[in-house]
């Protein structure tokens, strides 16, 4: 059992590629017990809740089980990978508890303390799960993930494909992510040259878990990465339980174009002021593609 304390805290922490939150977010990786399941009986005999007579190894994560047992290079199937963890002491009891996982080839099914959290179905994007209403507070958490890197006949990757190998496992970083109740969860910018300058738009989501109606304010704001201002929005909200879709737009006429030989980024940010304050960033460009 591992206990989550400040030194395995990343803060702020990258998500997602590109995006950065506010939340504290604490590392998961490293070592986990391990067991292939060739003959796919492990969800029947109860692996998830301890069941099961074959002893766990040891694994790390992130990695393909294919490559870190090398013997195992081609094995396609089930396996099954269980750490337990506690929420630090100083953890919020209003915070919501969201496992990350940032890549996973190719099914993959969860569980928490032997309850079914939920399933996703692709390989290498990022999934997450909210396990506030199963998590112990205080007390040890057992998560329990089952992979399966099969190549089934109608899937994406299917059998067609040729030239490719799956390497399964727990493939990309997975953390744990204390979430304020109303915070925001995605961000992204569009862009269009106009005569004098570029037209934007920038996308906000905020989640609001409270299950009330909430007003607040949120600021949108876009820097370069040296710091310099570049626009500054604040609006007054009343946030809906559940997913809440926000954007801004306007016009700027002194922005550096993105180009191959000067590609320049600049800072996008949203924040989120209550119950408690809770912001994301992204890099973004003022750009445009064209196909003639």
């Amino acid at each position: 059992m591992v206990t989550l304390t400040a030194a395995a805290e990343l803060q702020p922490s990258t998500l997602e590629l590109g995006m950065q939150s506010s939340s504290r977010v604490f590392d998961l990786n490293g070592e986990w017990r391990f067991r292939f399941d060739p003959d796919g009986r492990g969800e029947d005999e109860g692996w998830h809740k301890g069941g099961g007579n074959e002893p766990w190894e040891s694994i790390e994560v992130p990695g393909s089980f294919n490559v870190l047992f090398p013997d195992q290079i081609w094995y396609q199937g089930k396996a099954w990978y269980e750490r337990t963890f506690e929420l630090p002491a100083d953890a919020d009891p209003a915070d919501r508890v969201i496992v990350r996982f940032l890549g996973a080839a190719i099914r993959k099914k969860v569980w928490l303390n032997g309850r079914f959290i939920g399933e996703h179905l692709y390989p290498y994007n990022g999934f997450q799960f909210d396990l506030t209403p199963h998590v112990n507070r205080p007390g040890e958490n057992r998560l329990t993930v089952l992979v399966d890197n099969s190549i089934l006949e109608r899937a994406i990757p299917d059998r067609k494909w040729d030239g490719w190998w799956c390497y399964g496992g727990l493939t990309r970083e997975v953390l744990l992510e204390l979430r304020p109740p109303v915070a925001a969860t995605n961000l992204w910018m569009d862009t269009v040259k106009a005569d004098k300058g570029w037209e934007f738009t920038i996308t906000g989501a905020i989640r609001n878990m409270t299950g009330e109606t909430r007003e607040t304010r949120a600021r949108f704001w876009i820097e370069t990465l040296d710091g310099r201002p570049v626009f500054d929005q604040t609006l007054e909200l009343t946030l809906k339980p559940g997913k809440n879709r926000v954007n801004v737009n306007d016009r700027l006429s002194d922005i550096q174009t993105w180009t191959p030989g000067r590609p320049t980024l600049y800072r996008v940010g949203l924040q989120v002021d209550a119950p408690h304050g809770h912001g994301v960033t992204i890099r973004s460009a003022f750009r445009r593609l064209e196909v003639r």
